[in-house]
């Protein structure tokens, strides 16, 4: 919107040519990586985690590239869709495979498809231009921020339950071996006082 420029670089125009590539690929590549970890894709779905690797390179040299031969590779923006695209549909893929963490991972990536559902909209000329419809995108990255940290509460909270139900497992079969233990001992005794005793009645005879 020419705001950063206005306050942050005002004397720095070389940079704000390629400011706006420079973090829309930082954006997309921790994006990339975050995503790749949290949905914890070289378990849950290998075929998707290698398909990410190859986003991350091609992606990145893409940046590269534009960076230092054409500097008007920044404004094909619409090829952001493809990276997350793929994020969308691992973190479709892993939920249905029953990874809960990835329930509030889907919606913070749904409300990032509704932005640019409605940036796109609004280019067509479908939906008027509005300041809330203008800056529809802006509150999807907002809204998906929100559901992201929902989704590593989320992450954190089944983890610890899951620390603690392998904690109790444990101290039930710690229990367990102790009863079995004292058991063994306890029969062993008695199996040693009645040798004793037979072979005391023997000595009498």
């Amino acid at each position: 919107d020419g705001v950063a420029f206005q306050y942050l670089w005002p004397n720095w125009p070389q940079w704000n040519q390629i400011a706006y590539g420079a973090m829309l690929f930082s954006l997309i590549f921790w994006s990339l990586l975050f995503s790749r970890r949290f949905l914890n894709l070289s378990v849950r779905a290998p075929k998707l985690f290698k398909a990410m690797n190859w986003i991350i390179i091609l992606r990145s040299a893409w940046f590269v590239y534009a960076l230092i031969f054409d500097h008007s590779l920044f404004e094909y923006r619409n090829i952001e869709i493809i990276p997350l695209s793929l994020i969308f549909y691992s973190s479709i893929r892993v939920w249905s495979k029953g990874y809960m963490p990835a329930r509030f991972f889907v919606l913070a990536y749904g409300m990032l498809y509704l932005g640019f559902l409605i940036k796109a909209l609004i280019y067509l000329s479908l939906i008027p231009l509005v300041t809330i419809s203008y800056y529809s995108l802006h509150i999807s990255f907002l809204l998906e921020m929100v559901f992201l940290t929902f989704a590593l509460s989320d992450r954190v909270r089944i983890l610890k339950s899951n620390r603690d139900r392998a904690l109790q497992r444990i101290i039930n079969q710690q229990k367990e071996n102790a009863e079995l233990k004292d058991k063994v001992n306890k029969e062993l005794e008695e199996k040693i006082k009645e040798r004793t005793r037979q072979l005391e009645e023997k000595n009498l005879l």
